[in-house]
Order: structure tokens, then sequence, then C-alpha cells
């Protein structure tokens, strides 16, 4: 039996590694159907900071940082974007405003 704060840490980790392959096979299958055609897509923002602002897709429920377009947008607000790029090994996906 492991000790409680080795399974938590365990615990933690697989839930990271079950992030970064969720995240890395939206970002493969967003790749595969924008296939070099524009994609827009309603979004509603979910974040805005001073590292960025994220939006969040509803077909499919993906999240990413909006990089063009994103000034005076706020956090609940509903809005087109379009994807700009993809990076699965980093898990990055990119959005202009539409």
């Amino acid at each position: 039996m492991l000790p409680e704060e080795l399974s938590t840490d365990l615990t933690s980790l697989v839930a990271n590694e079950d992030r970064r392959a969720i995240v890395n096979g939206c970002t493969i299958l967003l790749r595969m159907l924008i296939n070099g055609r524009t994609l827009c897509n309603h979004s509603v923002v979910t974040g805005v900071s001073e590292k960025g602002t994220y939006a969040r897709i509803i077909k499919p429920p993906v999240d990413g940082r909006v990089m063009r377009g994103e000034e005076g947008l706020r956090v609940g607000e509903k809005t087109r974007v379009r994807l700009l790029s993809t990076d699965p090994e980093r898990g990055f996906i990119d959005f202009a405003r539409a």
C-alpha cells in the first residue's frame, strides 16, 4: 500500500498527463478539421489577464488563446473566432477574433 502523500502525488501526475493527452488530441483534431480552410466558430471568453485573452469554442469544446482582435473582450462575452494555429506538442491553440 502506498503512503497517502505519494498516492495523492501519483493521482495528480496521472490527471495532468490525462489533461495533456486530451489537449494534444484536440489540437490534432482541430488541425485536421481546418485542413487549409478557415474555421469560424462561436465562442465564450473564459479569461482575460495580462498574459492573454482566452476563449472556449462550442463545437468541438476546446479552449485556446485569442491572439488577434482580443482588445476589449470581457469574460463571459460571446464572440466568433477563427483558428489560427495549433501546436500539439505544446498543447497550444491560437484563435483570432472573426
